[in-house]
């Protein structure tokens, strides 16, 4: 009698700690770090143009698409504006501000896509030691979390 216990108890945690395992391995892929992570800035409405409206506008776009799920053209929409980034005539807060929304958004929307290669772990390593990033402790999380036993 006490060898059906063990078995029937046995089995039971074989049951719990399968799908344990399951439910923990869910909340760590890239698509929930990706979902938990991801803050949209306060944008408001800005109109198209030349110099600062229209990086505003691309700066929108950039995020609607990070929002809509399509990685790969956040990547790029990302990747365009922090070369485009240097050229404007921004005060020193608002270039900081950019700076480093664009650099989180773009390591979301690579972690998104699955592309979390070598220089997605150097930048998020140097991310969160700084700082004065905007962003330090969700790197400093993020990069926790994929280190994750879990993972």
């Amino acid at each position: 009698p006490w060898i059906k216990r063990f078995s029937i108890a046995a089995s039971i945690a074989l049951v719990l700690g399968l799908g344990g395992w399951g439910y923990m391995k869910n909340q760590y892929s890239n698509q929930k770090l990706f979902a938990t992570l991801y803050q949209s800035p306060n944008i408001g409405g800005t109109m198209g143009g030349q110099g600062l409206d229209g990086f505003k506008e691309r700066f929108s776009t950039a995020h609607r698409s990070l929002q809509a799920n399509q990685f790969k053209q956040a990547i790029q929409e990302f990747t365009d504006l922090g070369s485009t980034l240097e050229a404007l005539d921004l005060d020193p807060l608002a270039k900081s501000y950019y700076e480093d929304n664009v650099e989180w958004s773009l390591l979301l929307a690579q972690l998104g896509n699955d592309e979390m290669g070598n220089d997605f772990r150097a930048k998020l390593e140097q991310m969160k030691k700084d700082q004065a990033h905007e962003y330090q402790a969700q790197a400093q999380t993020l990069f926790n979390k994929l280190d994750s036993f879990w993972r």
